[in-house]
């Protein structure tokens, strides 16, 4: 499944940027779910220590979710920030999320959703795709 990250929710903000992600499933999730959130920018995977979820008001670590109350609701959009301070105008960002489904079981336990997206970042000038310092 994808485009549950939509070019219109991508943000550059001064120390990396925002993006705003859907869950890409047909019923809510506890946030427990969450089993992984990659980010690579043009091939690079970033590590988690750059990632946070917006939750209820509060940022919490990928390794977090696991401890969180509550669910993700279908068609509400949760920020994910990215703290990076180097980055290339037009690079490519490829998000992938994997969640343990509880309630759907396979022959070899509870079944996997994987889903990634593709994106282009913004470019402040058409045809500049130089190294940019944000921050």
């Amino acid at each position: 499944m994808s485009g549950f990250v939509r070019a219109g929710g991508l943000r550059v903000v001064d120390d990396g940027l925002d993006f705003e992600a859907r869950l890409p499933w047909m019923r809510s999730l506890p946030w427990r779910c969450i089993d992984q959130i990659s980010v690579t920018l043009d091939g690079q995977e970033l590590p988690d220590s750059c990632l946070r979820l917006r939750v209820d008001g509060r940022l919490v670590r990928i390794e977090e979710c696991s401890s969180l109350d509550g669910y993700w609701m279908i068609g509400r959009a949760v920020t994910v920030q990215v703290r990076r301070r180097r980055m290339r105008e037009g690079a490519l960002l490829r998000v992938t999320v994997r969640f343990v489904i509880p309630y759907v079981e396979g022959d070899d336990g509870p079944t996997e959703l994987l889903a990634a997206t593709t994106l282009r970042l913004p470019v402040a000038r058409a045809g500049d795709h130089t190294d940019v310092e944000v921050g």
